[in-house]
């Protein structure tokens, strides 16, 4: 969402987090890496700092955006640092020719 001119699609909703009807794509997998929780942080913190100077320089409809894109970031980092993981085919986890259910 740091764009200086211009809308993009992608940037206002990232695929991966959105294309699902909204939701995380059902092949991601949020949380299974040890780093995914620093990652979402990041993306918190950046994204604060980026409403925070669009409400500066009077850019409500960045500011707005990054709001809706913040909401989502604090969901995906709950779900994730409560232990969980935002995904959505466990199976796919598994080994191919995996025995256990």
């Amino acid at each position: 969402m740091q764009r200086s001119k211009g809308k993009c699609t992608f940037s206002k909703q990232p695929p991966c987090l959105t294309c699902n009807g909204g939701n995380p794509c059902k092949d991601l997998g949020i949380g299974i890496f040890e780093g995914d929780g620093k990652k979402y942080e990041i993306h918190i913190t950046s994204t604060k700092a980026l409403i925070e100077q669009a409400e500066i320089f009077n850019r409500k409809d960045m500011a707005d955006e990054n709001k809706q894109l913040l909401r989502l970031y604090e969901e995906i980092y709950g779900t994730i640092k409560s232990g969980n993981i935002v995904y959505g085919r466990v199976e796919r986890l598994k080994k191919q020719g995996d025995v256990n259910e």
